[in-house]
């Protein structure tokens, strides 16, 4: 499958250097990324099990004797309180408390993963106008064509976005480590809004250990992984990108590397919305 990847004029300098931005999921634009509906059912038995398990009964211990009010462990354990533990923390889990965890666990996929977020070439020819609106600094920029297939290397994986009317959903009962919670976890990463579904999006997911930090664009410091030149097959240079830029990405088209990859101008046409890809190199 072809991915695309829409970029503004400084596209350019990831072509310069051989690299591809990537981004931590907590600064995405969409306010309800990663974080999906609790379906979870609490009963006094979950409640109970939860509690006492050992890190949870451990971190109870700490936050009290924190708060001064046990002295040691010991202590803590004659005047346990089970019931009333038990029926505190059920009024709290059903009264929002599980709200605050799964923002929480949204917090923690940036410990997780790094991304990179590629429209398709599922997208319509008239979806293909707002991306390049959105994403080129109107038309200004230029489009990477991936074979997806040379992306993957190392534990690289990529998913496709699913688009749907309902928020994805969790259930906070279950175990944290279970291989259940973790899908969950997943799908709330790769499950938007239909709003979205013109930009028909893929997300390859990256282990952070495999990106490095550069100061870039007024020395802010962003996250970049190594691009695979044999996976970049062809550039799309939008309808109002300079004769400047299009003659630096010639230029580096010319390197052994790249020699491979084929230029295309986007013309507007004449009577339709859409545009006319006329090959330039």
């Amino acid at each position: 499958m072809i991915l695309h990847r829409y970029l503004d004029e400084y596209g350019l300098n990831s072509l310069s250097d051989c690299e591809l931005k990537v981004s931590i999921p907590s600064e995405f634009n969409d306010p309800f990324e990663g974080l999906p509906k609790d379906t979870g059912t609490w009963t006094r038995n979950k409640t109970k099990r939860k509690l006492f398990n050992r890190n949870n009964i451990d971190e109870v211990y700490q936050t009290l004797k924190s708060q001064g009010s046990v002295l040691n462990k010991k202590v803590f354990k004659k005047s346990l309180d089970k019931k009333a533990l038990i029926d505190n923390l059920l009024n709290k889990y059903n009264s929002g408390l599980m709200w605050e965890g799964i923002q929480k666990l949204k917090a923690k996929g940036d410990d997780v993963w790094r991304i990179i977020c590629f429209a398709s070439s599922e997208t319509t020819e008239l979806d293909q106008i707002l991306l390049w609106s959105h994403y080129t600094n109107k038309h200004k920029g230029i489009r990477f064509h991936f074979d997806s297939t040379k992306l993957l290397y190392n534990s690289f994986e990529i998913k496709k976005i699913v688009y749907s009317t309902e928020r994805s959903s969790i259930d906070t009962t279950l175990e944290p480590n279970s291989l259940q919670f973790g899908t969950q976890i997943i799908d709330s990463w790769i499950t938007k809004s239909v709003s979205w579904k013109y930009e028909q999006e893929y997300r390859l997911f990256i282990a952070p250990q495999l990106c490095y930090n550069k100061s870039y664009n007024n020395n802010n410091t962003l996250l970049f992984i190594k691009l695979i030149p044999e996976s970049l097959v062809q550039i799309d240079l939008g309808v109002f990108c300079s004769k400047e830029l299009e003659s630096s990405i010639k230029e580096l088209l010319n390197k052994n590397e790249y020699s491979h990859i084929k230029l295309f101008r986007a013309n507007l046409a004449q009577k339709e919305f859409k545009f006319d890809y006329v090959k330039i190199k």
